[in-house]
């Protein structure tokens, strides 16, 4: 600890030795967000869904130019709080808001070839569809994870659509597909 303490810098000056080297303009980029980020990093890790809903109004400013990793990163810390804002509430105006911010994650989670998280998305906005009752719409989404799932070897994630499908066609009265469609499960 003690030859630690007396060869140890401050992390503030690594980073302004970082910033100022000629060729670190990516990390200057980078650097410049890292205010706005750490806001929005901190208010998600500490589930302050009000805290990530005050920022909701500069996400666009957020993402703007930014690597679809970190684009992806900021929907899900949006995603979440709406999440847990609909669970805290009961107000259907984040469920709702969900589904459009849902949306943009799958695709660009397909962008990213992330074809798990995007089945397990589209999954979700299938859920989401449901709940307000938009049968048509749920059933697209529940398909498109089904293929997604066929496709990339992801059985939970067929399992999952292909419940969704059943639950609804016997909801509906179409037994035989319905218990097909629970069998396949």
């Amino acid at each position: 600890w003690k030859i630690h303490k007396k060869t140890c810098v401050p992390l503030d000056e690594v980073v302004e030795k970082l910033i100022t080297a000629p060729d670190n303009g990516a990390l200057r980029e980078v650097l410049k967000w890292k205010g706005r980020m750490n806001e929005l990093t901190a208010t998600s890790d500490a589930a302050d869904w009000r805290g990530v809903l005050k920022l909701e109004g500069r996400m666009e400013e957020l993402m703007e130019g930014r690597e679809d990793v970190i684009c992806e990163y900021i929907l899900r810390v949006f995603c979440k709080a709406h999440q847990l804002a609909y669970c805290s509430t009961d107000d259907t105006k984040h469920s709702m808001k969900l589904i459009p911010l849902q949306e943009r994650r799958v695709h660009l989670l397909g962008k990213m070839e992330r074809f798990r998280d995007q089945a397990d998305t589209i999954c979700a906005v299938a859920d989401n569809f449901l709940s307000f009752a938009r049968r048509e719409e749920a059933e697209s989404y529940y398909k498109r994870a089904r293929k997604v799932g066929e496709k990339h070897g992801f059985f939970s994630v067929e399992c999952r659509a292909c419940i969704g499908l059943g639950e609804m066609a016997m909801k509906e009265g179409r037994t035989t597909e319905g218990l097909e469609l629970l069998r396949n499960a």
